[in-house]
């Protein structure tokens, strides 16, 4: 009659030889997979480069210096153009 323990494996307490190679593996690829997934978000981190603020740039320079109905009609197209590009991720011009 076999033990009634056969079935009963700990990952950290193998019993023989084939067993911890299995952990070993298990192990190996859960590290392969860490490094590749938060490795692969750290280096995004790191070479990102800053995006100049240009359509804030432009909002700002378009106060209220022009005549009333100019000024209002170049700070509502300046804020439209700043809406698109931050929902749609498309460059429109800001003149």
């Amino acid at each position: 009659m076999e033990s009634s323990d056969q079935y009963n494996f700990s990952i950290f307490t193998p019993r023989n030889r084939h067993g911890r190679k299995n952990r070993n593996v298990i192990f190996t690829m859960l590290a392969i997979w860490a490094v590749a997934v938060f490795g692969f978000q750290i280096l995004l981190r790191v070479i990102e480069k800053p995006v100049r603020k240009r359509l804030l740039h432009c909002l700002k320079q378009s106060g209220l210096m022009l005549p009333a109905e100019t000024a209002i009609r170049q700070i509502i197209q300046t804020l439209l153009g700043s809406l698109l590009m931050a929902r749609g991720k498309i460059t429109v011009c800001c003149s």
